[in-house]
């Protein structure tokens, strides 16, 4: 162990984020810790999002003019100034001792990035879909000789492990670009570590967009590890597979269901209550 106290900047992703922004900015100012910064990179958004991340004085608000999450990440990272850098998406609402939680990982110098466990906070059934999921993502983690596996809605790298990699990672449409890093890392031998204990709630918006769109997104699993050969098919298609087919049922219950008043409601698939999200695969086009 060591006594080095950490710094933790926090980098956050943002395109038309008007409606889920605050709520993840709100629970970061409830941290038992206080980051040693928060920016938010702003990728054209249009609506409200810039009036929300400047409302709070501990964000500093930084334009990134150009499409797509790897653009958001190079600059969001290269803009980061603490020790280690914290990544959540601006639906993520992280436990009140995320930070602390993640000082206290890092006083152990092999540790290179980590990603946590996730709750579904506005999902029916959710502690069901919580434990399916953590499933999945402990599976991921045990097979990091195949799959290197980090989540952009909650995860954290040292900076250093960043600027060994900042000009290898890649720029793709049809990647996803936490899984690019996590690659990347990997093949320096870094060590990714899979924390139960870092806890982050994230919306699951990303059920509700049409089925080409979903395919897109699912797709881009597969492709981020095809594109760096690592793709094992026997393994990983068939969860592929099974995420696929719980596509509609998962989404006509997402669309039905109430997040306020923790309701199912039939009725609510025909009224837009929530709005449809672009799916971040395609945005960079």
């Amino acid at each position: 162990m060591h006594d080095k106290e950490l710094t933790v900047s926090i980098v956050i992703p943002a395109h038309n984020e008007e409606r889920l922004l605050g709520q993840c900015l709100e629970a970061i100012s409830r941290q038992t810790v206080v980051p040693y910064e928060v920016i938010v990179i702003n990728n054209n958004s249009t609506d409200k999002t810039v009036d929300i991340a400047l409302n709070y004085d501990f964000v500093t608000l930084v334009n990134e003019p150009r499409k797509g999450l790897p653009y958001v990440r190079d600059t969001g990272f290269n803009y980061a100034t603490g020790d280690i850098i914290g990544r959540i998406d601006a639906d993520t609402i992280i436990s009140d001792n995320w930070v602390e939680t993640i000082c206290n990982i890092y006083q152990d110098s092999d540790v290179s990035a980590i990603t946590g466990s996730i709750h579904y906070y506005d999902a029916p059934l959710s502690s069901i879909i919580d434990r399916a999921d953590l499933v999945c993502r402990k599976w991921l983690y045990f097979s990091q000789h195949r799959y290197p596996y980090l989540f952009g809605s909650n995860m954290a790298l040292r900076r250093s492990s960043w600027q060994t990699v900042q000009h290898e990672v890649c720029q793709s449409n049809n990647i996803h670009e936490d899984l690019d890093l996590a690659i990347h890392l990997s093949k320096h031998d870094m060590s990714l570590g899979f924390i139960t204990e870092l806890k982050a709630g994230v919306s699951g918006r990303c059920i509700d967009v049409s089925p080409l769109d979903f395919i897109r997104y699912v797709s881009a699993n597969l492709n981020s590890y095809k594109s760096h050969g690592a793709l094992n098919r026997l393994s990983l298609y068939p969860v592929v597979g099974l995420v696929l087919a719980c596509y509609l049922p998962l989404r006509l219950l997402y669309r039905s269901f109430d997040d306020k008043s923790r309701k199912i409601s039939p009725i609510l698939l025909l009224k837009e209550h929530r709005p449809a999200r672009r799916n971040p695969v395609l945005s960079i086009q």
